[in-house]
């Protein structure tokens, strides 16, 4: 077999993280959520943890979800892929977070999830959403992807409903590139995302290799002058389906589930976050200062 067919081979085979490094990567989220290492589940994208709950939740087909009306299009995507239908609520225009006001009228025989989304670190009213779901014997999912290492009702964002979902893509609290975990701390989810994981498909030596490449040229551009324009090549790469974007093609222009949708996390990000989650202090920092400045 020639070397190019050999590398071709090799940019297909799946490559699983060890144990060990998964494990680290786990704890060191999970200190900062307060909870233990088993709560936390790890996936290529966070949408895919949003996916993972929900089936996990036994939302399926004809099954209604509700949701902010301003949130990003791969959250009712990873609804539409069960079979379930997203079920859009106003938001409030002071936390630009769903409205507690306006979720009752629309619960109804064939509901069975109110997503509490965390938009861009302002978490909602989680307090009366757990309200009007346990009159109404709901389940409550909270969107962390904006919220890691802020605290609500003195408790780390993410940890007060059953479970919930974190982003760590590029302008996330911290960043593994692309990724996403979940947390859950009811037996019965725990259960059911251990099962659903042995049905996810690996990273490919292809995709780390790229993942690897693309966080090393963010690193290096992240305070210069060319860091803009080099986003803006991302992007239009990424569009191209060139190199390994935040959203896939069809993830914008269809409701069918990408063939490699189910993907685990990959030892590139793992080894990454391990890093990022040590300085999240700094960042969140940093944010706030930047906030700051704008109130200013």
């Amino acid at each position: 077999m020639g070397a190019l067919a050999l590398a071709h081979k090799k940019s297909l085979k799946p490559l699983a993280a060890s144990p060990d490094l998964s494990f680290l990567f786990r704890k060191s989220i999970a200190d900062h959520l307060q909870a233990s290492p088993e709560n936390i589940f790890l996936y290529w994208k966070g949408r895919v943890a949003l996916y993972a709950l929900l089936k996990s939740m036994n939302v399926g087909e004809g099954d209604e979800v509700i949701i902010p009306a301003f949130t990003c299009v791969v959250v009712p995507n990873a609804i539409l892929y069960l079979g379930a239908k997203p079920v859009y609520v106003d938001i409030d225009r002071k936390t630009y977070n769903i409205n507690v006001n306006l979720i009752e009228e629309k619960i109804n025989p064939r509901t069975k999830v109110i997503l509490a989304q965390n938009t861009f670190g302002l978490p909602p009213d989680i307090e009366a959403i757990q309200k009007i779901a346990q009159k109404n014997n709901l389940r409550v999912l909270e969107d962390c992807t904006h919220g890691f290492g802020g605290q609500t009702m003195g408790k780390p964002n993410g940890t007060i409903a059953e479970a919930s979902f974190f982003s760590s893509q590029w302008n996330k609290p911290f960043s593994t590139g692309i990724g996403g975990f979940a947390y859950a701390r009811d037996p019965m989810i725990i259960s059911r995302l251990r099962d659903l994981e042995k049905q996810f498909i690996q990273p490919s030596y292809k995709d780390q290799v790229q993942l690897r490449s693309m966080i090393a040229v963010r690193n290096l551009l992240n305070n210069s002058s060319a860091y803009w324009m080099a986003v803006k090549t991302y992007r239009r790469l990424s569009k191209m389906g060139l190199v390994i974007g935040s959203s896939a093609d069809n993830e914008l222009n269809d409701i069918l589930m990408p063939a490699d949708y189910l993907k685990a996390m990959s030892t590139v990000q793992m080894n990454h976050g391990i890093g990022q989650v040590a300085r999240i202090k700094e960042y969140i920092d940093k944010r706030i200062s930047i906030a700051r400045r704008y109130a200013e």
